[in-house]
């Protein structure tokens, strides 16, 4: 009786500083804008896209990695697949995909702000921005 009770006592201990632990634990992110603050367009870009082609649509953060918070990519005739590193490149079937004439934010705490490369199923002009 006296090991069960010393186990559960344990066991209830341990639940609480796990769970105490967890609470006080902050999560890290990059280049990430705090909730409610705005964001200013840094740089605004019209990059033209052959098709079927891998092209870079953004060689890095203008403003250093530390200031980027995202990177606005707008499609316009057709599909994109993207990558946001400098060891992959998109393709027809690797990639992030985004659908023709969309726009979408990629926050640079999840994306972070190194080069992005694209690879287009159509000719098209994607609209590329980046906000800090």
């Amino acid at each position: 009786m006296k090991d069960l009770t010393l186990f559960i006592v344990s066991a209830a201990f341990l639940l609480f500083m796990g769970y105490q632990f967890i609470q006080f634990v902050k999560p890290v992110t990059f280049g990430a804008a705090s909730p409610g603050t705005a964001a200013t367009v840094a740089t605004s870009t019209a990059v033209a896209m052959a098709a079927n082609t891998v092209q870079t649509i953004v060689a890095s953060s203008t403003s250093g990695t530390s200031n980027c918070l995202a990177r606005v990519i707008g499609t316009t005739a057709a599909a994109v697949t993207l990558t946001f590193n400098d060891i992959y490149s998109p393709g027809g079937q690797s990639g992030f995909v985004q659908p023709a004439s969309t726009t979408v934010a990629y926050d640079a705490s999840v994306y972070g702000c190194g080069k992005v490369k694209a690879y287009s199923f159509a000719a098209q002009t994607l609209n590329v921005q980046e906000t800090r």
